[in-house]
C-alpha cells in the first residue's frame, strides 16, 4: 500500500512540472514560450523559478546576446 501511495505522489509531482521555452515557438511540449534573443532565456528561467516543483527550460538555436549573466536561484 505504501508503494502505491509513493507512486501516486511521484505521478503528481511529475504532472506539476512545466516546460518553459526560449525561442522555440513551434515546440508543442512548451507550456510557455518566450521570445527575444536578449531576454527570452532569463524570462524562461524566471518563470520556472516562480513555479513550484520541478521544471524544464529549453533553449532554441540562435545567437543570444544578454546584458548580464543568467540568474538562477533555488527557490522554485
Amino acid at each position: 500500500a505504501l508503494g502505491i501511495i509513493w507512486l501516486a505522489a511521484l505521478g503528481t509531482a511529475q504532472a506539476l512540472a512545466n516546460t518553459y521555452c526560449a525561442e522555440l515557438p513551434g515546440d508543442a511540449s512548451c507550456d510557455q514560450h518566450f521570445t527575444g534573443t536578449s531576454t527570452s532565456i532569463q524570462a524562461a528561467v524566471d518563470a520556472a523559478d516562480n513555479h513550484a516543483g520541478p521544471d524544464l527550460v529549453k533553449v532554441g538555436p540562435g545567437n543570444f546576446v544578454m546584458s548580464s549573466p543568467v540568474y538562477l536561484s533555488n527557490s522554485g
